[in-house]
């Protein structure tokens, strides 16, 4: 998933606390800066989950927390 929002064009999230934009840190799971929320709620690693056709991703953790 990681390499779909970044070709995309897209951050990868946002901070929650100021909302500074991240695109990935360590690329392999072992830090906290590609955490993604699924529509479902359900919060996942884009450097470790892999993109399926339909999947809708929040890349902003404040606005998903908002609209749920």
């Amino acid at each position: 998933m990681l390499a779909v929002l970044l070709l995309n064009g897209k951050v990868v999230r946002h901070l929650e606390f100021g909302g500074a934009p991240r695109a990935g840190f360590c690329l392999m799971g072992a830090c906290q800066d590609c955490w993604v929320s699924l529509v479902g709620g359900e919060r996942v690693r884009a450097c470790t989950t892999l993109a399926a056709d339909g999947m809708a991703v929040w890349t902003d953790l404040r606005k998903a927390q908002a609209d749920a």
